[in-house]
């Protein structure tokens, strides 16, 4: 991609300092943090035990018991209330004082979609970071970016990004 895009560098270092990578590295983290609006993708889905949320929180995917019973989301105070006082089968969760809580008290966990779409959070920091996301949409949402700051024509290109964030949606879901 590099080469293509006229670069100077057949081996950028994110931390050299360089303006041309530094505008790069902003066009990465901006076309990550599309892609993180555009989709659940199963590589950013992560478990934990009920307690507090974790950092990276986002969003609920389910809540199991250890019985392996699906937790209903309850989010009005006065009916978390309610079910706390009572004795049912069917266990409830909510999402409080940045904790996750279950009625009725069990040992129960969460699976749910993390913010982080590189092993060093939402945004890539190092060469090393590892990108969670797929790496065509990746690329291509670099690329067209790269072209539209740069005032050159990046229409074809963002045609093609949208066709490969189409195809990497279906190919995350199984279809």
């Amino acid at each position: 991609m590099l080469i293509k895009a006229g670069l100077d560098y057949l081996s950028p270092n994110i931390s050299s300092g360089d303006q041309q990578i530094a505008e790069i590295v902003d066009l990465i983290n901006e076309t990550g943090q599309d892609l993180t609006l555009r989709g659940e993708w199963q590589a950013m889905q992560s478990s934990i035990a009920m307690g507090a949320l974790p950092a990276d929180f986002s969003k609920v995917t389910f809540v199991v018991t250890a019985d392996g019973i699906q937790a209903r989301r309850v989010t009005d105070p006065g009916h978390w209330a309610f079910l706390t006082q009572q004795v049912t089968q069917q266990p409830y969760y909510r999402i409080a004082a940045g904790e996750v809580q279950i009625a009725p008290d069990q040992v129960a966990g969460m699976t749910y979609w993390s913010s982080h779409w590189t092993d060093a959070g939402e945004a890539v920091t190092a060469d090393s970071d590892l990108i969670y996301l797929p790496m065509v949409p990746m690329v291509t949402g670099t690329f067209y970016r790269w072209l539209r700051k740069k005032g050159l024509p990046f229409d074809d290109q963002m045609a093609q990004h949208e066709a490969d964030v189409a195809a990497a949606q279906k190919a995350d879901r199984g279809l």
